[in-house]
């Protein structure tokens, strides 16, 4: 009688633990890249309230960064942003990127830099992104992001891609 066979064979094996290399090697880096630009948004969303503190001061000085970054009055926060924003040393965001009100690169406005400079969960590439708010017909509701590289554009959604610190 002839005994069929059971199992695999070493080939077979070979095979399959091949195959799932390659899967891993396609799929581990591009879960990485996800969750990074995952915990980008994140900061990105906490910002909100600043953004809408900024919009407002500048709407009410008639789109002047002037009046709304006055350090030593804290004129910033009439409008609900924390001191410590404002004056430089900023806050840490959820994952250690640095928040700061700041001059905006672009038309002399003001700004809000995220600064991941040495923070690994948000990347290795040292990021920085200035998020600059855009004068459409008198109110300042559209943000767009700036950046110091063009590596960290893939990490915020509609980065300008011209427009490098």
């Amino acid at each position: 009688m002839k005994q069929v066979q059971k199992g695999f064979t070493l080939i077979e094996l070979m095979i399959v633990v091949a195959i799932i290399g390659i899967l891993a090697a396609i799929a581990i880096p591009a879960y990485t890249d996800y969750i990074t630009r995952s915990k980008w948004a994140d900061t990105v969303s906490s910002v909100a309230s600043i953004k809408t503190g900024i919009a407002e001061c500048l709407d009410n000085n008639g789109g002047l960064p002037g009046p709304c970054d006055d350090v030593v009055d804290d004129t910033l926060a009439e409008y609900g942003i924390d001191s410590q924003v404002d004056d430089g040393a900023g806050l840490a965001s959820k994952y250690g990127a640095t928040i700061t009100v700041t001059a905006a690169p672009t038309a002399g406005s003001l700004g809000i830099r995220l600064n991941a400079n040495g923070v690994a969960e948000l990347g290795s590439e040292n990021c920085i992104f200035d998020l600059v708010p855009v004068d459409r017909s008198g109110t300042y509701t559209e943000w767009v992001p700036v950046y110091n590289s063009a590596v960290c554009a893939k990490y915020v959604k509609e980065s300008s891609s011209g427009a490098a610190l």
